[in-house]
């Protein structure tokens, strides 16, 4: 009698002769599933991932759900953010008075503006 052979966690079945493996952005954490789940907000998921809160976003970027690595989104220019995990771009705070953030992905004001 034939053995019945399960997709793997991390991976997807769609009913073709091999199981595939999640892309970045979305994983699966259970066996013999037909898709991938897309990763949690504040994460981000490399192919082939069996768990969403794996990789957190890192300071100066924001993952809201579905991202595939840690500098998909960052601040803009003239913000900054030190929280690690961030889920919304509302976490990317203006620039501190006195202080200039010229860069994306500021995780904390550095520059200081020259008198004037």
């Amino acid at each position: 009698e034939p053995e019945d052979h399960l997709c793997e966690a991390g991976h997807y079945c769609d009913g073709g002769p091999v199981q595939k493996q999640c892309e970045a952005g979305k994983y699966q954490d259970l066996a013999g599933q037909t898709s991938c789940k897309p990763c949690e907000k504040g994460y981000y998921c490399e192919s082939g991932q069996t768990e969403s809160t794996t990789h957190q976003c890192e300071a100066g970027y924001y993952c809201e759900g579905s991202n595939s690595k840690a500098s998909q989104t960052p601040c803009s220019a003239g913000t900054y953010s030190a929280a690690v995990g961030a889920s919304t771009p509302d976490t990317c705070q203006p620039c501190k008075e006195g202080y200039a953030c010229p860069e994306l992905h500021t995780t904390l004001p550095t520059v200081k503006c020259s008198a004037g």
